[in-house]
């Protein structure tokens, strides 16, 4: 919840109080937990996943509701987290951008359709799957061009670009000149 792991054990401050909004929340969570123990056949008892949701929804209000050691931090403004499909495909595509990522097999790794893959990438990258990939394609190219590595060619096909007209055009849409240009001055 803050977005980092935590090492110790959390140290709440003593007395919750039940009667303001946030402890009435965690209650009513507490309650509907317990509720569903207390019913037989009941979705609590009956299923695994729904009481480990309510046993979340537990947690998650009590660490909201009542003070404690990372209370601070967990009230900060931050920018939001990418959901975990994101997330997925993301790091998979930063482990091998140079393989030939199709949108099908993005939205495998995210266990997604294709369409809930492109809006996640919307909503909170700002751009499509593929945009995404080759802008870490290109990032890329221009780290080898700029260490002197190879040829403009080399490296393009090394980080997966196939038609070079493109990629030298999005190249210097990116970076304001010819990956020639790049390598020529990159190491000077």
């Amino acid at each position: 919840m803050i977005g980092r792991p935590v090492a110790s054990w959390v140290r709440f401050s003593l007395g919750l109080d039940l009667c303001a909004s946030a402890g009435r929340s965690w209650l009513a969570a507490v309650q509907l937990l317990l509720t569903g123990l207390d019913t037989e056949h009941s979705l609590v008892r009956d299923s695994a996943s729904y009481r480990e949701q309510l046993e979340l929804l537990v947690i998650d209000s009590l660490l909201r509701a009542q003070w404690h050691d990372h209370s601070d931090e967990l009230h900060e403004e931050r920018p939001p987290v990418r959901p975990r499909t994101v997330k997925r495909v993301v790091d998979a595509l930063e482990r091998a951008p140079e393989e030939p990522w199709s949108l099908p097999q993005m939205a495998q790794v995210a266990a997604v359709s294709t369409r809930r893959l492109q809006q996640g990438f919307r909503e909170h990258l700002g751009m499509s799957p593929s945009v995404y990939l080759r802008t870490l394609r290109l990032d890329r190219v221009h780290r080898d061009l700029l260490a002197g590595a190879d040829s403009v060619t080399d490296v393009a096909y090394r980080w997966g670009f196939t038609h070079l007209g493109r990629f030298a055009v999005a190249y210097r849409e990116r970076f304001g000149q010819a990956p020639s240009e790049t390598l020529r001055h990159g190491t000077g």
